[in-house]
């Protein structure tokens, strides 16, 4: 069985846009560390 694969630049606008939702929620900026950049990466 063959398959294909079309891989793409990531969007920086979906990561800007992710970033913008973390920073809304209430807590201080940058408090959740790593996890934030993990979930811009998994985005």
């Amino acid at each position: 069985m063959h398959s294909s694969f079309n891989i793409v630049t990531p969007d920086q606008g979906l990561a800007a846009a992710l970033q913008q939702k973390i920073d809304q929620k209430t807590k201080p900026l940058g408090a959740l560390g790593q996890l934030e950049k993990v979930a811009k990466k998994l985005a």
